[in-house]
C-alpha cells in the first residue's frame, strides 16, 4: 500500500493481521521502482495492493499517466490482486480525467467507489466492481460474515434519488464548491505559511497535504486553532480535509488535521 495512505483501510486489513510493505509516493504516484522490489523481493508472496490513485487520501496526489501505465507493466505478470480505491474520481475540478490503471485490463482488478462522496456524507454506502467473478463471491462471503448486508433502506434512498435527480448536474455543482474552498485553502498558505512549507495543489478530491521541517514548538505557535491536539513528537506533514468551509482570512484551518510520524 501507498506511504502515507487511508487510515481506516489500515485498520481494516490490520484485522487480518497482514503484513504491511509501504511504497512511497511521489509527485507523480507511486514509486515504481520501490514497487518492483517489493513485488520482486518480499519474504511473502504479495496478495493484493491497494492504491488511491485520484486525488489520494491523505496527499490529495493524483497519478500521473505515464505512472499508471508503468504499474500496469509491473502487474499484468503477476497473480496480485489490484484494489483501486476510487471514492473520489467525480470530484475533479482541474484537467481531463485519466484511466483506472487496471480496471477493465487486469484480470484481478477491483474498483471501489462510494456515494458518500458524491451523493451525500451521510449515506455510508459504497461499491465494489470486478470482472473476477471468483473474486467477488469470497468478497461477499466475508462482507456478509462482518455486516450480514448493506443497510437497504439507505439503497432505496439512494437508488430513488439516482432515478428522480440529475446526477451530473448535482455533481457540477459538488465540483464548484469543492473548488472554490480548495483555491481558499491555497490562498491562505500562499498568504501565511513560510516558504519552507511543501504543499500538495490537488486537482479534485478534498484533500491537501503539507511537509515542513519545524520543530513541534514552531508548529504550535502557527496552528492555534480550536479542537486540535498534537502528539509530543516532532512533526514530519499535515493533511487538511478542506471538505468544510474555510474562512481564507484567519490562519486557522477548518476541517480534518492528519499527522505522519
Amino acid at each position: 500500500m501507498e506511504k502515507p495512505t487511508y487510515l481506516a483501510a489500515i485498520q481494516v486489513f490490520s484485522i487480518h493481521q497482514p503484513n504491511f510493505y509501504s511504497i512511497a509516493l511521489t509527485g507523480e504516484g507511486l514509486d515504481v521502482a520501490q514497487l518492483k522490489d517489493v513485488l520482486d523481493h518480499a519474504a511473502d508472496p504479495i496478495k493484493f495492493l491497494y492504491l488511491i490513485p485520484n486525488f489520494q487520501n491523505p496527499t490529495g496526489l493524483t497519478y500521473s499517466r505515464e505512472n499508471r501505465v508503468q504499474i500496469y507493466e509491473l502487474l499484468k505478470d503477476q497473480d496480485v490482486v489490484l484494489i483501486e480505491d476510487d471514492p473520489y474520481g467525480e470530484l475533479r475540478f482541474e484537467g481531463e480525467p485519466l484511466s483506472y490503471i487496471g480496471a477493465g485490463r487486469l484480470a484481478n482488478s477491483v474498483l471501489l467507489g462510494s456515494f458518500s462522496k458524491t451523493v451525500t456524507p451521510r449515506m455510508r454506502t459504497g461499491f465494489m466492481i470486478s470482472e473476477n467473478t471468483e473474486l467477488l463471491r469470497y468478497f461477499t462471503m466475508a462482507k456478509e460474515s462482518s455486516d450480514l448486508h448493506t443497510n437497504i433502506f439507505s439503497q432505496y434512498l439512494i437508488w430513488d434519488y439516482l432515478t428522480n435527480n440529475s446526477f451530473e448536474e448535482h455533481i457540477a455543482k459538488i465540483r464548484e464548491l469543492y473548488q472554490k474552498q480548495a483555491q481558499a485553502m491555497m490562498d491562505v498558505i500562499a498568504q501565511y505559511f513560510p516558504d519552507n512549507i511543501q504543499y500538495t495543489k490537488p486537482k479534485g478530491g478534498i484533500f491537501n497535504f503539507r511537509s515542513f521541517s519545524v520543530g513541534l514548538h514552531c508548529v504550535k505557535k502557527r496552528l492555534t486553532a480550536p479542537k486540535i491536539s498534537f502528539d509530543h513528537k516532532q512533526v514530519e506533514t499535515i493533511c487538511t480535509n478542506f471538505l468544510r468551509s474555510l474562512d481564507a482570512t484567519k490562519l486557522s484551518i477548518a476541517g480534518h488535521l492528519y499527522f505522519v510520524l
